[in-house]
């Protein structure tokens, strides 16, 4: 009988990732005769002076075009309407973020209204599926908007051809997605991270590691992405720690973060679900817990529930990465300790009332079914009950 033919998906990524050169010099190398709108976290512009230098920069080249702070922490489709008019009527033909999360996701946003002249939240409806989370948008989607992405956290968003908005209206959260969405250039600078709050690099740090291992386990798994996050696991694991310092180590250190982070995002690009931790994970988020917090908490436990069904190659990959003193969910979990990070559910505000509620939603998941060993309502449950409380796994 012949053996079943492994395939790896053509790679859903910018175009170019710019490192080892400070974020001014390459912002303005990669936007050469091009009108700039800056849309910046509040935080960094209000705490530092990493925004003010990249628009004066910008301002003295006569590039600039506008500036906005204050994307809203979960983007909504109104805040990025507005950005969106704001960056039309500059006259911008590129837009480039400094941040993560929010204006990440605000850039991405702007190509869709732009492209489809949206100017409130029934733009947006025209693409939502009540029975989906993720919504692709039409094929034949593009935008002419070029887009830089220059993140301060790690959690790969910029890697990413989706982005997700909070419907103004009713709450709900939707995600969009198309190749067509992925920035065209990420600049990776340590410097500009300095002033990201430490618990989000951290948690951010934590759910890139996440990203390599639900890949590498993940029944979907090939060459390319198992050899990138391989790699991208090992930067994290050795860096994640002395990151925590913003002197020269610690800067190196984050370096090899943000490069570990776009290693770890190798899977996202290659089309390959990720498994059970980020499946309850996007439950756990709607109740409050950020994607940081849940892969502190869901990660040691899906790893101990998935073991026995990972395959040697799997199961060596992650001794290799966490050492063989203990099983690999082990020194998960005593890392994510390490770090200081919550590792329960009660640790981030859910309720033992919540439980059931949140597997019965979890099992609806796409990443949730796509987990190497099934899981069902019971099964998750059970999951949920031994991360509510503990100090050890």
């Amino acid at each position: 009988m012949a053996a079943t033919p492994r395939t790896a998906n053509s790679m859903t990524t910018c175009r170019k990732v710019v490192y080892d050169t400070n974020y001014i010099d390459s912002t303005l190398d990669e936007t050469e005769g091009k009108r700039v709108f800056v849309l910046a976290s509040k935080s960094l512009d209000k705490e530092s002076d990493i925004v003010s230098k990249l628009v004066q920069k910008l301002e003295e080249q006569q590039q600039l075009s506008g500036l906005l702070t204050g994307i809203e922490q979960h983007t909504s489709d109104s805040s990025c309407i507005r950005a969106a008019n704001l960056v039309r009527d500059s006259g911008a033909d590129c837009v480039v973020t400094l941040g993560e999360g929010a204006v990440t996701d605000a850039s991405k946003a702007i190509r869709i209204c732009l492209t489809y002249n949206i100017q409130d939240a029934s733009g947006f409806r025209q693409f939502q599926r009540a029975s989906q989370i993720y919504n692709p948008l039409p094929i034949d989607f593009k935008s002419d908007l070029t887009v830089i992405n220059i993140p301060t956290t790690l959690s790969a968003a910029a890697y990413s051809l989706v982005t997700g908005l909070k419907d103004t209206e009713t709450g709900a959260k939707f995600g969009y997605l198309h190749d067509n969405l992925v920035p065209d250039v990420v600049i990776l600078d340590p410097n500009t991270t300095v002033h990201t709050p430490e618990q989000l690099w951290i948690s951010s740090g934590v759910r890139a590691i996440d990203h390599s291992i639900e890949t590498i386990c993940s029944p979907m798994t090939n060459m390319l992405a198992d050899t990138a996050c391989k790699q991208g696991l090992k930067l994290l694991i050795e860096n994640l720690k002395p990151s925590k310092n913003v002197d020269s180590t610690g800067l190196s250190a984050r370096k090899n973060c943000l490069l570990g982070a776009w290693l770890s995002s190798t899977g996202l690009t290659q089309d390959i679900p990720m498994g059970g931790s980020h499946g309850i994970g996007h439950i756990l988020g709607t109740y409050g817990v950020s994607h940081g917090y849940t892969s502190c908490i869901m990660a040691p436990h899906v790893v101990k529930y998935n073991w026995d069904h990972m395959n040697s190659a799997m199961q060596s990959h992650l001794v290799e990465a966490f050492g063989e003193t203990e099983p690999p969910h082990k020194a998960l979990f005593q890392f994510i300790r390490d770090l200081m990070m919550p590792q329960s559910l009660s640790d981030v505000g859910i309720k033992k009332d919540d439980i059931p509620h949140i597997a019965q939603k979890a099992t609806l998941d796409l990443f949730t079914q796509g987990n190497l060993r099934p899981l069902n309502v019971f099964t998750i449950e059970q999951i949920l009950h031994n991360a509510y409380a503990t100090d050890s796994i």
